[in-house]
């Protein structure tokens, strides 16, 4: 029985390695998408555990109180002091710094209604910019993390993200920076993020530096006394506080009922206000 032997083919052996080579060019950007996946939330993460870490457990960090706000930026000029105040306020926001310590000093210097200005634009681009810092970093891992679970959540967080976010920042029952980098990790979009943030801290921002401003003179004088509570400004603070949530409430009531405001039913009509307490609980 005869056999055959054939010669090797070196074309055909230049083109497997050519094959070779393409297959691990291929590859190459695919692990580098999952290595850039797990790196940014670890960036993030890293991040948001230093900010913590620095003002809480340092001692340069918890040195960082009112008094030392106020006095650093009470030692410039009258424009100057509002710049620095507002770009303080920005970076403060981002970095998780506690908003109470720059409002106190805003309130003090600049008194209750341009504190309340300053305050507002302060919180409100830092609050965005917390907001794309968790986006860029966190957004894809949290997409790949939880899947198909997190997309009809998502879904539902992005058609009702302004009123949902406008209730929240009404009623400051949650940690302000909390929900500025959690609200960058969902699908709620930018414009009804900024929107509902601009809106919804009003009331606080004002009812905060109205009472800072009676009263952050004295409390850094003589203390905190019950005797402030006597004050008539300051139940009227609280009651404009008290009035304007609950116009707010009653707007966006009568918004979800009449359909001003986006959002289907799960019948495909308008969504009350009950349907859509429902959602936020679903």
């Amino acid at each position: 029985m005869a056999v055959e032997v054939f010669p090797k083919d070196e074309h055909n052996g230049e083109m497997a390695g050519v094959v070779t080579l393409s297959r691990k060019q291929e590859s190459r950007p695919m692990h580098d998408r999952k290595l850039t996946t797990w790196l940014k939330p670890a960036l993030l993460v890293a991040f948001l555990a230093a900010a913590v870490y620095y003002f809480r457990f340092t001692q340069r960090g918890r040195e960082i109180t009112p008094e030392f706000v106020l006095d650093h930026i009470e030692s410039h000029g009258p424009v100057t002091a509002r710049l620095i105040y507002v770009a303080v306020y920005i970076v403060g926001t981002a970095a998780l710094l506690p908003g109470t310590v720059l409002s106190f000093a805003g309130a003090v210097l600049f008194g209750a209604y341009e504190g309340t200005l300053y305050t507002w634009v302060g919180a409100t681009i830092g609050a965005t910019l917390a907001y794309w810092m968790a986006r860029l970093l966190g957004r894809e891992f949290v997409e790949r993390l939880f899947g198909g679970r997190f997309a009809a959540f998502d879904q539902r967080i992005r058609e009702h993200g302004f009123t949902g976010l406008l209730l929240i920042r009404l009623l400051p029952l949650f940690p302000f920076n909390a929900v500025n980098f959690g609200c960058g990790l969902t699908g709620i979009r930018l414009r009804d993020y900024v929107l509902a943030t601009a809106i919804g801290i009003v009331p606080g921002t004002f009812v905060y530096q109205f009472l800072f401003a009676k009263f952050g003179r004295r409390i850094l004088t003589e203390g905190l006394h019950l005797e402030y509570l006597a004050d008539p400004e300051l139940w009227l603070a609280i009651g404009l506080f008290a009035a304007f949530v609950i116009v707010w409430q009653i707007a966006i009531q009568k918004g979800l009922q009449n359909g001003n405001l986006r959002g289907r039913g799960p019948n495909g009509g308008r969504m009350n206000c009950r349907e859509f307490t429902e959602l936020l609980h679903d």
